[in-house]
């Protein structure tokens, strides 16, 4: 028999709670009886022989990685600006890439130090596990909150343009004809066949003009759209995006 005592401020929640849901679904969990300790963060194990030490280390592996970690990353994700939809997404994904990173490999080189530290000591400190054995994993998450984001707001624009191209082609022409002068210092001319013209600054690069750009022309909704590219290669990726939205509407001179 084996009693310890397992902590985490980490999970700032009844620990009790966690860890007996966690032992309910590990072979085993049977074998390891949890009292609450005399905090609500911690708790006494008690492991009566070898299969309740490895349904222990099952179990607080998964307290870890489902509940630790995420608790961690709610607190990160929480300050950006972002729908709670949206931050729901990025925390899922994150945390999908993260574990695919990991594998399976890894998860039981942590379970087997996991059991380690059961074998060996009488208190064992999660925060203290996630913080120095779990560094890689904790790096990981970091890359792939970014990575999340990045595909969040890939999706967004794919669903932007899907949207621009679908009324692009089904809207009644407001102009015949308009005409699209792109410089390569940025600036841009939007002129129509009365020779109305409206002169736009930082057209072509990053920061989203390129996509207002493109809603302001589709609002414009012409009939045909002549691009004259005099951008020298800088107004490439605007010229794909009015390729994309108005297709056979629009032409282009290089």
């Amino acid at each position: 028999m084996k009693r310890i005592t397992v902590e985490s401020i980490s999970c700032q929640r009844d620990m009790a709670a966690l860890l007996k849901k966690r032992l309910g679904a590990a072979t085993g969990g049977e074998r390891v009886e949890i009292v609450p300790g005399a905090a609500p963060h911690e708790v006494s194990a008690t492991v009566w022989d070898e299969p309740g030490e490895e349904a222990l280390a099952e179990a607080l592996l998964y307290v870890l990685l489902c509940d630790a970690v995420r608790f961690r990353l709610a607190a990160v994700v929480s300050r950006m600006k972002l729908p709670i939809g949206e931050k729901r997404r990025v925390m899922r994904d994150a945390l999908r890439l993260a574990g695919e990173e990991l594998g399976e490999e890894g998860m039981r080189a942590l379970s087997a130090q996991l059991k380690e530290c059961i074998a060996h000591s009488d208190r064992l400190n999660l925060d203290g596990f996630l913080l120095f054995r779990m560094k890689d994993y904790l790096s990981a998450l970091g890359r792939h909150v970014k990575t999340a984001v990045d595909l969040l707001v890939e999706d967004k624009c794919d669903e932007l343009l899907r949207v621009l191209r679908l009324l692009a082609a089904a809207q009644v022409p407001k102009v015949s004809e308009l005409s699209l002068i792109l410089r390569a210092d940025g600036m841009c001319i939007i002129a129509d066949d009365s020779d109305s013209r409206i002169e736009c600054e930082g057209c072509c690069g990053a920061g989203g003009w390129e996509e207002e750009l493109v809603k302001l022309l589709v609002s414009l909704a012409p009939e045909s759209l002549t691009v004259y590219d005099l951008s020298c290669g800088r107004a490439a990726h605007l010229c794909g995006l009015l390729r994309d939205v108005f297709a056979e509407k629009v032409r282009f001179i290089l």
